[in-house]
Formats: structure tokens, sequence, C-alpha cells
């Protein structure tokens, strides 16, 4: 599950893949970088827990035409 950091649901997090996906087009002009936090359990009766912060690096493209 993705804990801290996802501030307008721009990520998803596959809860059986761990796949993390776009649910939202990123731009570098609003937000840069993301930092995650994601913490993972397993289902056992005394479940293990862990967490992990994933840090996502917004690349620079080109969207405003030239004047």
């Amino acid at each position: 599950a993705i804990v801290a950091g996802n501030l307008n649901s721009e990520f998803l997090l596959d809860a059986n893949t761990g796949r993390l996906t776009l649910n939202r087009t990123l731009d570098r002009e609003t937000l840069p970088r993301y930092v995650l936090t994601v913490t993972a359990s397993d289902r056992s009766a005394s479940p293990l827990q862990t967490s992990a912060l994933i840090q996502v690096l917004v690349g620079d493209a080109n969207d405003n035409a030239p004047s």
C-alpha cells in the first residue's frame, strides 16, 4: 500500500504484484519529484510488515510549442 506521498492519487500500486503504475500524467513544472512511502505485509497469522521509500524523478518534456 502507498501510505504517504501520493498527494493527488498520481500512482497506483497493485497489491498482488507490487507493480507501481501512473494513474495520471505527471508534469515536471508542477512537481519535479515524488517520494512515496510503500508498506508491504504478508497474510500470515502473525503478519510481518516492512516499509520502503520510493523516489520518482519526473523528466522534462518539451510540452510547450516555441513562440
